[in-house]
């Protein structure tokens, strides 16, 4: 894992890898609380695979010496105007990545305060079951609940009060809540990607299907409650935090009631999750088909790493590439910046990092065009093509 930002890619990645086969397999089958189990787990390895690697095996290194291939310093002589920065993205992208998750949570939070003051406004009366408070309005408003409150209008209580209640009352007791604050987190932390929504939407579904097989389970009549659905179906939500009677699709949630239970057998779909989990880790690793000796870094080897056409070609590319930031430009700062990186065994240029700097600006630059290089032919030691860590030196002079 890089940085952050390639970490919130690679968690929006693995969700959709791990998301997609569920929306295929399972998402019409009657294993609502499997299926409710299986979107938590998969909101919850999106964020834990990309964490996991592979630890860096060190080798024994041959005693006082470094390889270092010392290419003539690569100035770059600036006369009167100084170059313009380049854009730069990685702070672009983290502006507009931080942006859309403050106004997510900004809307989630309003939401939520929204949502607790409205409980107890307008209540005419109030009363305790089981540890769950029923709030009644005089006014109409849809039935719903959040943690151990539920809210029901004064005729929808006089009228449907009992079907209401255990539906609502089967949303408390399978903490469907504490599901919708997890899934409202993932949504402020992966905002950009759809799959989260969707996934989300999907969760509001099966808490639906979930809490109406609990009313059914109870004895009510099946033709009755559906009436009651079918009544309660105008209107929408107004809180997303809360678990509103009629948040699910009317049409789907029929549907499921009177579908025909799956096969037990099919709960063998479930195991579509360990392949894709394996797939999703090995993506987030960096060489993760290599063997151990792959991680071996060596520091003196029989052959040197060589770039493609020799040290002549790496210095025109360098220096036709190299462009004097525009803040140590009006600073006056010049120097070396000795930088280090790695060639592995495939000739690919990895580990670019600074080993002796200058400022900021002159370090940032010289990686930025270090890591323009393509792959070099691979330095070998016993005969074996392997990783060998490099250094060069790159001067920025001002006339």
């Amino acid at each position: 894992m890089e940085n952050w930002i390639t970490y919130i890619a690679e968690c929006a990645l693995c969700l959709a890898l791990l998301y997609l086969p569920f929306w295929g397999l399972l998402k019409k089958e009657t294993f609502f609380q499997y299926n409710r189990y299986v979107l938590l787990a998969i909101t919850a390895l999106s964020f834990l695979l990309p964490l996991i690697s592979i630890p860096e095996i060190t080798s024994q290194l041959v005693p006082n010496e470094t390889l270092s291939i010392q290419l003539d310093e690569i100035n770059v002589m600036i006369s009167g105007k100084a170059l313009s920065e380049e854009i730069n993205w990685k702070a672009i992208l983290t502006i507009l990545y931080l942006s859309g998750a403050a106004i997510c949570l900004l809307y989630k939070m309003n939401d939520l305060i929204r949502l607790i003051r409205f409980i107890p406004r307008g209540c005419i009366w109030e009363q305790t079951e089981n540890g769950i408070h029923i709030h009644c309005h005089a006014h109409h408003v849809l039935p719903f609940s959040w943690m151990n409150h539920i809210v029901i209008s004064e005729k929808d209580y006089e009228e449907n009060g009992e079907n209401i209640l255990l539906h609502e009352q089967a949303h408390i007791a399978c903490k469907h809540s504490w599901d919708v604050v997890w899934l409202s987190l993932v949504e402020v932390l992966q905002w950009f990607n759809p799959f989260v929504w969707m996934l989300s939407k999907e969760m509001q579904d099966l808490h639906e299907y979930e809490a109406d097989l609990c009313v059914l389970r109870k004895g009510i009549d099946a033709r009755d409650y559906q009436l009651l659905i079918i009544k309660k179906a105008v209107g929408s939500s107004f809180y997303t935090f809360a678990n509103s009677f009629n948040h699910s699709s009317l049409k789907k949630r029929i549907t499921m009631m009177i579908k025909e239970k799956s096969n037990p057998w099919a709960r063998l779909k479930y195991l579509y999750i360990l392949p894709i989990a394996a797939i999703c880790m090995i993506a987030c690793t960096q060489s993760a088909k290599s063997t151990a000796s792959d991680y071996i870094t060596y520091e003196a080897v029989e052959e040197k790493p060589e770039y493609p056409g020799g040290m002549g070609e790496l210095g025109k590319l360098l220096s036709s590439n190299l462009k004097y930031p525009l803040k140590s430009f009006e600073n006056g700062v010049q120097g070396e910046v000795l930088v280090q990186f790695v060639v592995d065994k495939e000739g690919n240029v990895e580990e670019v990092t600074v080993f002796k700097g200058v400022d900021p600006y002159l370090d940032a630059e010289a990686l930025r065009v270090i890591k323009m290089m393509p792959k070099w032919k691979p330095g070998k030691h016993e005969g074996k093509e392997v990783n060998v860590k490099c250094t060069i030196p790159v001067g920025f002079r001002l006339q």
